[in-house]
């Protein structure tokens, strides 16, 4: 899930269409990624690592599983990093059980995960896709939706994509004109409001709304966006909006 905020609005975005993800268009065939620069630019702010194409379906059906395993054969690891799939979906280089990390130089969490955890909260690796509670199905589904968003001829000019394209700061749109900011959010970071709706999920993303839409009235929104950790780190693993 998305959090794109504008103005004094915060926006979410659900993927409801069906989605096909296209990494060719960033690596070869035959290409392998074998250093941590190169690894980095699969997650630099650009998001080359995918395009979307949009096929409407009732279904809502998506190729996530066929893209995790061609991104695990083009890391040059094995199987992994990305685990945890359907067994009709498991292959030689995508496996239902968790791999050994570090895997091909890459953590099971980043650091803004690693905090979490630490702190009581279960967060989850980007790399496990599938069963409860897991975020990386939603990952590889949300980036093309986050690229489309930010490369629309009507809000390119005006987007930034933090931490990638504005680094640690409270500042992360200029003071004057349209600015849309897309930012990562985990709503179990913070506790749930379950009051706000009878979905537990919805009452999440609703309360975590809110309490953005309190600090941006309050003033104290900036202070969200300042990360405590070295801007190389925020730049290539990204970073949890108010962790």
């Amino acid at each position: 899930m998305s959090c794109s905020i504008s103005g004094g609005r915060i926006w979410r975005v659900r993927y409801v269409r069906k989605q096909e993800i296209d990494v060719a268009g960033y690596l070869g065939p035959d290409e392998r990624v074998k250093t941590r620069s190169e690894v980095a630019k699969l997650r630099d702010g650009r998001y080359q690592i995918c395009r979307l194409q949009e096929m409407e379906d009732v279904h809502n059906a998506n190729n996530r599983w066929e893209v995790a395993a061609t991104l695990n054969l083009r890391l040059g690891t094995g199987p992994g990093p990305f685990w945890c799939v359907p067994a009709a979906h498991a292959s030689a280089s995508l496996t239902r059980k968790r791999n050994e990390f570090p895997c091909g130089g890459l953590q099971e969490f980043r650091l803004v995960e690693q905090r979490l955890r630490a702190s009581g909260r279960s967060a989850q690796s980007a790399w496990k896709l599938f069963t409860a509670g897991s975020v990386g199905s939603q990952a590889l589904l949300g980036i093309p939706i986050l690229e489309s968003l930010r490369s629309n001829a009507a809000l390119a000019g005006v987007s930034r994509v933090w931490p990638f394209d504005t680094g640690s700061t409270a500042t992360p749109s200029p003071e004057r004109g349209p600015c849309l900011v897309h930012a990562e959010i985990w709503p179990g970071a913070f506790p749930v409001h379950h009051h706000l709706h009878e979905v537990p999920d919805a009452a999440q993303v609703w309360g975590l709304a809110e309490r953005f839409a309190h600090e941006d009235a309050a003033g104290t929104l900036g202070r969200c966006f300042e990360i405590d950790a070295d801007e190389v780190t925020a730049r290539e693993e990204g970073w949890i909006l108010g962790a």
